[in-house]
């Protein structure tokens, strides 16, 4: 099967439209009215299940139908919406679990639809595309958390019954992967874009070291976000809310930035200088920004380095989940991918 561009863009925008659905869920407003003890647990619980459900969607969508499994994530997440926008606030703490259970399996078994319809030396890229438009439905989620419609019981409805909709181009614009289609002979990204069968077994060594490798990525990431979001805090009480606007513009240049490195310039950089050149690359970058958030003690550096360190990251990620993939057999290409994207929920 070739990656068309009519596909592409359906399963951008599907992307898309659930992450930017699911970063609206209203959190505050479930928690508001609940003991602290009983939010805390509901969340493990979530936690728990996001950790375990990834793998497990990835799996079954590997003994039947990516497109089958996709829609049942998309319409078990468009009904927990709907759910939540006629529920009081403190019943919808509940869906919390829901929602987290049927939306954990889009992105990986996205995932392994492209690992099925594109050829390895174009993987990277394609699922740099995936990723990015992930992001960027996350960022018009956080923008939209600022408007005054983000706490309406409304605005749940309908933001479910959007994301049930897009099934709707899903079944009739896309087409089932193949999963077992020999490769052809050449590597040129012309060629048919379509998915092999693992020749061999895949080496343990070199999986183990895949994992690591994202495990850290995953780790720098979420250590980068935190720190940059105390110094912000700590700034806000020294310096006034005029830091909130600066960090808030920040923040979003920062996240926008990463996806625009993972969604425009992993397919480039990788056909110039390989996944592993695209990989110590972004490392590099990733070290620089780090070592400037650490040593900076001014805001606009501090950011800057942020930027840096987040914009390495993004062009790593693609690339680890590709060499992932070509080194899983065919039939487990949904399990692989759900597995590695469970060490992000860890």
């Amino acid at each position: 099967m070739r990656w068309h561009p009519g596909q592409v863009t359906v399963l951008l925008a599907l992307t898309f439209i659930s992450s930017g659905i699911y970063t609206i869920f209203p959190y505050m407003e479930a928690t508001a009215n609940v003991p602290g003890y009983q939010a805390d647990i509901i969340f493990f619980i979530a936690g728990i299940i996001s950790t375990i459900m990834a793998f497990f969607w990835g799996l079954i969508s590997d003994f039947t139908r990516r497109k089958a499994v996709l829609a049942i994530g998309i319409v078990g997440t468009g009904v927990s919406f709907i759910f939540v926008g006629l529920l009081s606030p403190a019943r919808s703490l509940d869906m919390v679990l829901f929602v987290e259970a049927f939306f954990v399996g889009i992105l990986p078994v996205m995932l392994a639809y492209v690992a099925d319809i594109t050829h390895p030396d174009a993987r990277a890229g394609a699922m740099g595309l995936v990723l990015a438009a992930s992001g960027a439905g996350s960022l018009a989620g956080s923008l939209i958390l600022y408007t005054p419609v983000r706490s309406s019981p409304h605005t749940m409805i309908v933001s479910g019954i959007i994301l049930m909709l897009t099934v709707v181009p899903l079944y009739f614009l896309t087409r089932e992967p193949e999963k077992k289609l020999v490769p052809p002979e050449t590597g040129n990204d012309r060629a048919p874009i379509i998915r092999s069968e693992a020749s061999s077994a895949p080496r343990l060594t070199v999986v183990l070291m895949i994992v690591a490798i994202a495990l850290l990525a995953f780790i720098a990431m979420g250590i980068i976000k935190i720190s940059y979001q105390f110094y912000m805090v700590e700034d806000l009480y020294r310096l006034g809310s005029e830091t909130l606007l600066f960090f808030n513009v920040s923040y979003v240049i920062i996240i926008a930035t990463a996806i625009v490195f993972q969604g425009l310039l992993v397919k480039p950089s990788v056909q110039r200088f390989g996944e592993a050149g695209t990989v110590a690359g972004g490392l590099l970058l990733a070290t620089c920004g780090t070592v400037l958030r650490i040593i900076s003690t001014d805001a606009g550096m501090t950011s800057l380095g942020v930027c840096a360190a987040f914009a390495g990251i993004s062009l790593i990620i693609p690339c680890i989940f590709s060499q992932f993939s070509r080194r899983m057999p065919a039939r487990w290409q949904g399990a692989a991918l759900g597995g590695i994207l469970s060490l992000q929920q860890l």
